[in-house]
């Protein structure tokens, strides 16, 4: 849950004190300006990933939906010998 609390303050947050420090400032940066437009913007994708890694109901029904079988790891098996 913490994930999903901070991804938006740090999706949103972050370039929205940018853009309120442009603004003051009057300091015009392109290359920042395009990142936070891009970081915002990309706020529902990061979102939607994050909610199918953090809650594993989304993330089975995703994975059933788009038909991925998960790799199960092999468990260890016990060979006992009878020596007679």
């Amino acid at each position: 849950m913490c994930i999903q609390i901070c991804l938006p303050f740090t999706v949103i947050g972050v370039p929205a004190v940018y853009f309120l420090y442009v603004f003051a400032s009057g300091h015009f940066d392109l290359v920042l300006n395009y990142f936070c437009t891009i970081s915002i913007t990309s706020h529902g994708a990061f979102s939607t990933i994050v909610m199918l890694i953090v809650h594993e109901p989304y993330r089975i029904a995703t994975l059933q939906f788009l038909r991925i079988r998960r790799i199960q790891t092999p468990k260890p098996v016990r060979i006992c010998y009878v020596s007679c």
